[in-house]
């Protein structure tokens, strides 16, 4: 009779044992995107999602994904970051450097994962890339090393231009370490660089004014949360004021812009989605080395050199990665 009673008892036990760890709630990452997904923006969280199916986190089934969008608002960014600390997510994706700022000043203890930080050392978000040494890791977009190529790259195209407009956010710490950069490399090329203030939507306009009335010829546009959500304005603006531009990331020259020089963005988020599934197996982000990026794509919109009146040389077109007509 205790074999038989003993036997029921754990006949029992074991389904119900089995029951409370399918129900086990799954880990949730609290993801600060600038805008809900378009056709330029769309397959940069495809490669974000099959990477943390490619590292064994199938969303909806291993993992959630918690995604706001702050449309460019620093307010917005401060409310998202303690809103997924309330929740308690496993960890936060921030990608750019001002959602990292916001985040890290939210919380030093839930891990928080970077996608494409142009400074993260240079911005305080970590000690050494070898050793960041507190809450925060992933992928660098070593924006700060791509403005002398963006440089060389716009003086080649546009072989007349002799100043040029240089669209930052004066606070924003690659943004100032890239200026850094072009203030002495612009004079030893034979071009003025002017730099032109930027910090909210509303700077877009008075902004591509003032670059006019300097007589600039060309421009740079360093990223940030308001150019990526504001990128329409910025382009047309670009073209009615006939100011070519380069930018960092190719969905700007898909939606209208003249070229882009940078990291191939997918392969960040997908890199960076390798970070989160190590960081949900335990791994700490102190020790792990926030890494850069390895591919680069230049990429041309030829319409859009044609509404410019201009013509991009052989040299460059046989250079590029991807050429939009």
């Amino acid at each position: 009779m205790k074999r038989r009673a003993l036997l029921s008892a754990t006949l029992l036990v074991a389904p119900v044992s089995g029951l409370v760890a399918q129900q086990r709630p799954l880990p949730r990452i609290g993801f600060m995107a600038q805008v809900p997904p378009s056709a330029a923006l769309q397959p940069l969280l495809d490669a974000f999602i099959s990477g943390l199916a490619e590292n064994g986190y199938v969303v909806d089934r291993d993992v959630i994904v918690e995604y706001r969008y702050h449309g460019g608002n620093s307010e917005r960014m401060v409310e998202q970051a303690a809103e997924f600390v309330r929740m308690g997510v496993a960890l936060i994706v921030a990608p750019s450097t001002q959602t990292a700022i916001v985040a890290q000043r939210t919380t030093n203890k839930i891990p928080i994962v970077i996608v494409a930080a142009g400074d993260p050392v240079g911005a305080g978000l970590a000690a050494s890339l070898a050793r960041p040494g507190g809450n925060i890791t992933g992928m660098s977009s070593q924006g700060v090393d791509l403005a002398l190529k963006q440089l060389e790259l716009l003086e080649e195209a546009i072989p007349a231009a002799k100043r040029v407009a240089l669209l930052l956010h004066p606070e924003n710490p690659p943004h100032v370490a890239g200026y850094a950069q072009l203030r002495v490399a612009g004079p030893a090329m034979g071009l003025k660089i002017e730099p032109i203030p930027k910090r909210v939507a509303d700077d877009i306009e008075p902004a591509f004014q003032h670059a006019v009335e300097l007589g600039c010829q060309a421009m740079i546009v360093f990223d940030d949360a308001v150019t990526g959500v504001h990128r329409a304005k910025l382009i047309e603006r670009s073209i009615t004021a006939r100011l070519p531009a380069i930018y960092q990331w190719r969905y700007y020259v898909v939606d209208g812009g003249l070229m882009s020089f940078g990291p191939a963005f997918p392969d960040l988020f997908r890199r960076a989605a390798s970070h989160v599934a190590r960081i949900l197996r335990g791994e700490r982000p102190a020790e792990m080395p926030i890494e850069q990026p390895t591919t680069f794509e230049l990429v041309i919109n030829l319409k859009t050199a044609k509404a410019l009146g201009l013509i991009i040389p052989p040299s460059i077109l046989a250079r590029a990665n991807d050429v939009v007509e």
